[in-house]
């Protein structure tokens, strides 16, 4: 997101106070949380600039493979230890409260 908010100058707003992956599991595990896993479900390129181009100039007809690629890309990471988490501008985090 960082990047994308040097490069436009416009973003939607759910951008414009996003904190990053580490921003946000820095402030829970501060807060006494224990981290668990994290997983990305949104590729941050090309996977979005695709699927504009799908629903405005393509009806829709790409939404399966391009869904299909976004699972495919997460289920790579989650295999490998979540190494690519860089990737992704969407993200899925599990805490835990300790015992």
């Amino acid at each position: 997101m960082r990047r994308r908010r040097r490069v436009k100058p416009l973003l939607p707003v759910r951008e414009l106070n996003a904190w990053t992956r580490d921003e946000v599991r820095r402030e829970l595990e501060r807060r006494g949380l224990v981290h668990r896993a994290s997983e990305g479900y949104q590729l941050t390129r090309p996977i979005p600039e695709a699927m504009h181009v799908n629903e405005v100039k393509l009806g829709g007809i790409l939404t399966a493979p391009l869904l299909l690629a976004n699972r495919l890309a997460s289920a790579v990471d989650r295999g490998l230890g979540s190494p690519l988490q860089g990737q992704f501008d969407s993200w899925m985090m599990r805490f835990e409260r300790p015992r």
